[in-house]
C-alpha cells in the first residue's frame, strides 16, 4: 500500500484481530477519507421527492428506495420502511391514487407499489377501450344508415312500378277478399256499379256524373237521372 498508507493504517488504531478482517479495515479507511453524510439533508431530499410527469410508478419507487439508503436508517429498518411508504403515497402524481392508498389499513411500501402498478396499467388501457367503444358506435351508426336506406324506395321510378294503378288495386283487393272476382257480383257498389269494395277505394271517386253534374258516381248509377 505504500509507506504513507501504512502510517494511516497505524493511525486507525485497530486491534490485532480487526487488522486481519478485510471488511473492518475497509470500513475504517472509508470512514476516514469519505466525509460523513448530512442525514438531515438526505432525509429532506427524500421527504420532498414527488413523481415527475414523465416518470413511471416503478421509476418513482426506485428513486424513493435509493434516497432512503442515504438517510442513516440502516439500523432502524422499520422507520425507513415507514418513511418510504409515506413518501410514496404522498408523492404520486395521481391524486385519486393517493387518496385510494391512504384508505388502506396497514399499508406497506410493497403493497402500495403493487396497487400503484395496477392503477397505472388500468389507466394506460383506458384510451384503447375508449377507441374500441367509439369504433363499435361508428359501425352501428353505419349499419343503421344502410338499413334505413334499404327500407325506402331508391327513386320515383321504382316507386311507381311497385304501386299498381287504381283499377288494378281494386281488382286485386276484391280477389283477396272473396277469392273469386265473380262472387257477390249482384251486390254492386251504388256509386260505380262494380262489385262491393272497401270504402274510399271506389273508382268513381272524384268522377263528375254527366247526368246530374255531381261528383262521386258514374252516370249509370245516377239516382237523379232515374227519378226524372
Amino acid at each position: 500500500m505504500g509507506g504513507h498508507a501504512n502510517e494511516i493504517f497505524d493511525a486507525l488504531k485497530l486491534s490485532e484481530n480487526n487488522q486481519k478482517v478485510f471488511e473492518t479495515v475497509l470500513t475504517a479507511f472509508t470512514n476516514r477519507f469519505i466525509a460523513k453524510r448530512n442525514y438531515i439533508f438526505e432525509r429532506a431530499k427524500l421527504n420532498s421527492r414527488v413523481q415527475k410527469e414523465d416518470e413511471t410508478i416503478d421509476q418513482f419507487a426506485t428513486e424513493i428506495y435509493a434516497l432512503s439508503e442515504n438517510c442513516g436508517l440502516e439500523k432502524v429498518t422499520d422507520v425507513r420502511a415507514m418513511l418510504m411508504c409515506d413518501r410514496f403515497v404522498i408523492g404520486v402524481k395521481s391524486k385519486q391514487l393517493s387518496e385510494k392508498l391512504q384508505l388502506v389499513e396497514d399499508l406497506t411500501f410493497d403493497k402500495a407499489l403493487v396497487m400503484a402498478r395496477q392503477y397505472e396499467q388500468i389507466k394506460a388501457q383506458q384510451p384503447e377501450l375508449q377507441r374500441n367503444s367509439e369504433i363499435k358506435s361508428e359501425i352501428k351508426t353505419e349499419v343503421d344508415k344502410v338499413y334505413t336506406k334499404g327500407d325506402q324506395p331508391k327513386n320515383k321510378q321504382y316507386e311507381k312500378q311497385d304501386r299498381p294503378n287504381n283499377k288494378q288495386y281494386e281488382r286485386q283487393d276484391l280477389r283477396d277478399r272473396t277469392g273469386n272476382n265473380q262472387t257477390n257480383s249482384q251486390a254492386g257498389c251504388s256509386r260505380c256499379g262494380f262489385p262491393k269494395h272497401f270504402t274510399g277505394r271506389c273508382p268513381a271517386s272524384g268522377v263528375n256524373c254527366s247526368g246530374c253534374g255531381k261528383t262521386g258516381h258514374y252516370v249509370r248509377m245516377c239516382r237523379t237521372k232515374k227519378q226524372k
